[in-house]
């Protein structure tokens, strides 16, 4: 028999690096509000408030999405994670990301979480394009957009650095995934021990501490993912007109459809699915299972 994990199970479980259990309002949808030229690309709590990441513009809310503060910053804003006060953001230039033979420095911006000012840029020596950055226990992970330096990934490859809380570089990882990858690792998140990635093409990784393969899953979080130890919360973003407006949703029975990637092999195995409209949005052809695991369930596919 095959094990097959429930991202369900993970989820709702609370979150090992923090004490935001439950902290998010009984809404099924938070509002971003405004419009802005660039995409909502990740979103995080301090369990006061909300910091959108919008490439272009970091806007603070509180947790029923009223508007706090907001600025504008240069593109490509990206992952963002608050610790003691202050915004962690991966930055890559918008001109270095048009410019694929451009070789450029991991960047690391920080800000003040009350104010929004800038605190400092941290530009490490790792050659690479940074587009999402997860707190860890001892320091960050910082996923990367395609492909700098070129010709090193493969298409089903994805690079992160690892670091402490003073930037140190630790390691360097390149991570095997089971599917194609088009732009790299849009969000991390850590929860319940584990990284959670989310890959451009619809897919979610999940590593171990260790920064070894689990599962992948076919879910949403490419524009930001919350965990608040009782929900799971991501990002949408939308556009019309040239302007992108954005919202966070809460999932109730998230991502039920696994790939188990342990060790070198994929098996696949659809186990349920939230509703019909995120069903759509997956684009499979496989059919989910009519019934639902109990949740925090582990159970095995023969």
């Amino acid at each position: 028999m095959k094990t097959i994990h429930s991202l369900l199970s993970a989820l709702l479980i609370p979150l090992a690096a923090s004490s935001l259990a439950g902290v998010m309002p009984d809404m099924t949808q938070v509002n971003c509000p405004g419009s802005y030229s660039g995409h909502l690309q990740d979103v995080c709590t301090d369990g006061t408030y909300l910091y959108w990441a919008h490439t272009v513009a970091l806007i603070k809310t509180d947790l029923r999405g009223n508007e706090i503060l907001k600025v504008s910053v240069p593109n490509h804003h990206a992952g963002i994670v608050e610790l003691n006060g202050t915004l962690y953001v991966a930055v890559c230039p918008l001109s270095d990301m048009n410019a694929p033979q451009v070789d450029h420095p991991v960047e690391v911006w920080l800000y003040n979480a009350e104010t929004l000012q800038p605190l400092e840029q941290k530009v490490l020596p790792q050659i690479d394009r940074a587009g999402s950055i997860a707190l860890t226990p001892d320091g960050f992970l910082v996923g990367c957009l395609r492909d700098a330096p070129r010709n090193v990934l493969t298409k089903r490859q994805i690079r992160i650095h690892r670091y402490d809380r003073q930037f140190n570089h630790l390691e360097s990882r390149i991570i095997d995934c089971p599917f194609d990858i088009s732009m790299g690792t849009e969000v991390i998140k850590y929860n319940n021990g584990h990284f959670w990635l989310a890959i451009y093409n619809g897919h979610v990784h999940e590593l171990d501490e260790n920064l070894n393969s689990v599962a992948s899953y076919s879910s949403q979080g490419q524009t930001g993912m919350i965990f608040d130890g009782k929900w799971f919360w991501y990002g949408v973003t939308n556009s019309k007109n040239g302007l992108y407006t954005s919202y966070i949703k809460r999932v109730e029975s998230p991502f039920l459809k696994t790939e188990s990637v342990r060790g070198s092999s994929a098996q696949r195995s659809v186990i349920g699915t939230i509703d019909a409209r995120d069903c759509a949005r997956l684009q499979t052809t496989e059919q989910p299972l009519d019934t639902y695991p109990p949740i925090g369930s582990r159970f095995t596919v023969r």
